[in-house]
């Protein structure tokens, strides 16, 4: 062994011998037959410690040019680093549209998301099928292989290709000729990044704040500038922050923002498309210039179901729709509303859709969503629009007949309504219980008749219209093309629900559908003037008694907001005329107790009851439903002459007519008082009986109970409709009390329960106005709605007396 000597403050290392030298290479060369080759050559040349400066500088330059030329490939930037999106090759108008689409997405693509998003928000999952591709080894995409879980069933996720059997997405590509490279970039220099990400924080603090008063990016609507938003936030804290370096706040600690995507996260059906694990494999695992190891971080909890789950809180803001103010939300065609999309024009939409082009938001997407004609997958896009077509077409027709009082043509709307009973093979009757006025009563027969039935009723009747007020004839039923707005009376009150329920029939006969109930459908007259001669003798009627009713539909109102509007009770009308007398005299002479000055006495005190009652609405104490409302209708006093009226005498006698409208839960002798003693009182010369009323409806059913139909767990139809609008993807708001009358209080009266529902959301309420309409989309919206109601309602069975007892316990 060699000796080590010391000199003086110095230490003397001998040269090894060459043995020795022997024994150091054997002892290294068997120490990295296990090893890695770099790493064992590197252990020979330089022994444990770094290699040479010389080495990693040079191993440096090498990656520097190799990253660049791979970034200039998968990014494109400009002289500064700045990352340029190429153009999208997906915006041609003139793109060919053909009823066999199928679609393919990569599940870590924004773009693909957003397309699966608005898919299943329209309910087109049946109609335009999709295959999933997932990351392979070489970076390329295929189909077949999956190794993604999913937290739940119906999690979308990688599966093989269904339309044309292809193994890469490549394969795809070339079958149909596309042309579409998706790109993902990022910043290529320092000064580059700077700018990007804090503009890029600079507008989430703008989104974080406008989202402290407005529940979505354009008020209280979801729109496709939402869509657009939701596929890069989702993606923000668990792929951005980290692997885009967008490190300078987290997501979750945006209060508004994150709150925002709780919401939408939470929109039914849309969990089901955010495979968060398929979304990290994507991006971690692909982008080998970002992350050469690709080593997939740990989930943050802030992105995880259970957290994007919790409670968002965000349904109390303010309804009012906000003026969008940022160029890039503009570009993500936020004037296009999701729920007004026809299903063609959704196709078109799902080719076109693109990301905000804005550089500021860094957070490029990294695949591409791509449509292609498979030729061996058929779906029914093109049948549906023509569909769409001629229900339209239907609703029109019966629109145009003019049944407006006091000369409702109801001869050819019951002839209308006969005809369409016919093409559904309908049992249909003509009914007159007063002449000249007839009703209509379809029946669809029940595999169950002896199960209580279901009663579908609406009205044939509308007001009159002053047509010189109108943009368009109240009787033509013009479809606006640009708005698809269909304008006419009765669009919303309420011939829109009368040709709904047949829609919703027709499409539950072609899906093979038979009821276990029988269901009736009760077409009647006059509602608009009371109702006497249509559903008050029809609900009167030994037929009506006969038919076994176990639920009544009637109408609603429509909801300005997304909720539909459910109702369990009505205020009825009590049509009251007041009249005064005095002695006339002298028009310049002025004395005490003449009928004029009687009356405003009158008007003034139910003034004051009016703005009390009204003050109760406006400052959100009651709903309108729930007070007593008063609104004087006519005013009737003057001696009339040639050329109008005497002026120069005070009248005699004076009168005014008032609609009053009671809510079930008022205290009706308190009111009766109210009028006469502080309305219309003896001592002031006033005369008043309760025979004056024109109509005075009661408060009370048959039986001496409030006529309400009760909206808990006691009352299944109720719970029943709720869960059917929520299946076909509604929603609705609390229970209310119609604030006018209509024919469902005379089936209350007799003890069976009404619920008043017209589907008709983001309507601005119309009956009775100028310019009364009905968007097209809306409309066929509420047929689906129906749909699902009506199949709910004839499939419903009570349980028996011990399951309740069970069930109970």
């Amino acid at each position: 062994m060699a000796s080590t000597s010391f000199l003086g403050d110095s230490l003397v290392i001998p040269r090894p011998s060459t043995t020795a030298k022997r024994r150091h290479l054997r002892r290294s060369v068997k120490m990295t037959n296990n090893s890695n080759p770099i790493t064992s050559l590197s252990k020979i040349l330089w022994g444990p410690s770094l290699p040479p400066q010389l080495l990693i500088s040079t191993a440096r330059a090498s990656w520097s040019a190799v990253w660049h030329l791979m970034m200039s490939q998968l990014a494109p930037s400009d002289k500064t680093g700045q990352y340029n999106r190429p153009e999208s090759q997906f915006r041609s108008p003139s793109i060919q549209l053909r009823p066999n689409f199928h679609l393919y997405v990569g599940l870590p693509c924004p773009w693909a998301h957003r397309t699966l998003i608005v898919r299943a928000l329209k309910g087109l999952e049946g109609s335009i099928p999709v295959s999933i591709a997932s990351p392979g080894a070489d970076g390329s995409w295929e189909f077949g292989g999956n190794s993604i879980s999913a937290t739940n069933n119906d999690m979308l996720v990688p599966g093989s290709d269904k339309a044309n059997g292809c193994k890469t997405l490549k394969e795809v590509y070339n079958l149909h000729r596309g042309r579409y490279s998706g790109r993902c970039g990022f910043a290529q220099s320092q000064e580059a990044y700077d700018t990007a990400v804090n503009e890029l924080f600079s507008t989430l603090d703008m989104v974080d704040e406008h989202l402290r008063s407005s529940r979505f990016l354009c008020g209280d609507t979801l729109t496709l500038a939402d869509v657009c938003l939701f596929t890069t936030l989702i993606r923000f804290d668990s792929v951005y922050n980290v692997l885009f370096k967008c490190t300078k706040k987290k997501l979750i600690e945006y209060t508004n923002l994150h709150g925002y995507l709780r919401d939408i996260y939470q929109i039914p059906k849309v969990a089901e498309t955010c495979n968060i694990e398929a979304i990290m494999d994507g991006y971690y695992k692909i982008l080998f210039p970002l992350n050469p190891g690709s080593i997939r971080p740990v989930l943050p909890s802030g992105c995880e179901h259970d957290m994007l789950s919790q409670p968002h809180n965000r349904e109390s803001l303010s309804p009012l729709i906000q003026e969008a103010t940022w160029k890039w939300v503009t570009e993500s065609y936020v004037d296009r509303w999701i729920c007004r999309r026809t299903a063609l024009e959704l196709v078109v939409e799902m080719r076109r859709v693109h990301t905000c082009r804005d550089s500021r938001l860094l957070c490029s997407p990294l695949l591409v969503a791509v449509m292609v004609l498979a030729a061996k997958v058929t779906v029914t896009v093109g049948s549906e629009y023509q569909d769409a077509t001629e229900i339209i077409s239907r609703f029109q027709q019966y629109l145009q007949i003019n049944t407006a009082h006091p000369s409702p043509n109801y001869q050819d709307a019951v002839q209308f309504i006969a005809s369409q009973a016919k093409s559904l093979s309908l049992e249909s009757n003509i009914l007159e219980f007063t002449k000249g006025k007839p009703m209509v009563l379809l029946k669809w027969a029940g595999r169950m008749p002896e199960l209580p039935s279901i009663l579908l009723n609406s009205h044939t009747d509308v007001v009159p219209a002053e047509h010189h007020k109108w943009d368009h004839p109240p009787f033509d039923a013009h479809l606006d093309q640009s708005s698809g707005h269909i304008y006419a009376r009765g669009s919303q009150d309420m011939k829109c629900v009368s040709i709904q329920y047949l829609e919703a029939i027709r499409k539950l006969q072609e899906s093979g559908f038979h009821p276990l109930r029988t269901i009736y459908l009760s077409f009647v007259p006059d509602e608009e003037i009371g109702g006497h001669d249509g559903a008050e003798k029809f609900a009167d009627s030994d037929l009506f008694r006969k038919m076994n009713v176990g639920i009544v539909l009637d109408e609603g109102l429509a909801s300005p907001t997304e909720h539909y509007r459910l109702f369990y009770g009505e205020r009825c009308p009590w049509w009251l005329v007041i009249t005064a007398t005095g002695a006339p005299g002298h028009g310049a002479k002025l004395y005490d107790n003449t009928a004029m000055e009687n009356l405003l006495k009158s008007i003034e005190s139910i003034r004051r009851f009016r703005a009390a009652q009204f003050d109760l609405v406006k400052g959100g104490l009651k709903a309108e439903g729930e007070v007593t409302s008063v609104n004087m209708v006519f005013l009737k006093a003057g001696t009339p002459s040639p050329d109008g009226f005497v002026m120069n005498l005070q009248p005699s006698e004076a009168q005014a007519g008032f609609d009053i409208r009671v809510p079930p839960t008022a205290d009706a002798a308190s009111l009766e008082r109210r009028i006469a003693e502080e309305w219309a009182p003896v001592t002031r010369n006033m005369t008043f009986e309760l025979e004056q009323f024109k109509q005075r409806a009661t408060l009370y059913d048959k039986f001496g109970k409030p006529i309400l139909t009760a909206f808990d767990s006691s009352n299944p139809w109720w719970i029943l409709l709720e869960d059917a609008i929520e299946k076909a993807n509604g929603k609705f708001g609390e229970p209310e009390i119609f604030p006018a009358s209509t024919d469902a209080r005379y089936f209350r009266d007799r003890g069976i329960p009404a619920i008043g529902f017209s589907p008709m959301a983001r309507t601005p309420i119309l009956l009775h106005d100028h310019n009364e309409f009905l968007n097209k989309d809306e409309y066929l919206k509420g047929i689906k709605i129906y749909e699902s109601v009506i199949k709910a309602y004839t499939s419903y069975v009570e349980p028996t007396k011990d399951e309740a007892s069970r069930a109970e316990l």
